[in-house]
């Protein structure tokens, strides 16, 4: 069976759960990836690694700065 290269970004999601790439993380938070490229640049948003010209974010970094952010309630 040939894959093609987006097969391969899909293998790699699924067997990669301790990760999100700035798509996976732009859906969650309903941003647009750019935003996510802007927090980058300056400095705010979550910790996050740069394998190759990939862009990941640590679940647990994800996290803790959802956690840092939550407003509201008792």
């Amino acid at each position: 069976m040939r894959y093609g290269s987006s097969d391969h970004a899909v293998a790699a999601r699924r067997h990669d759960r301790a990760h999100l790439t700035q798509l996976e993380l732009a859906e969650r938070w309903r941003l647009s990836g750019r935003t996510l490229e802007k927090w980058r640049h300056t400095g705010r948003g979550p910790r996050y690694l740069r394998v190759g010209g990939r862009v990941l974010y640590p679940l647990e970094e994800v996290a803790r700065f959802e956690a840092e952010h939550l407003r509201g309630g008792r």
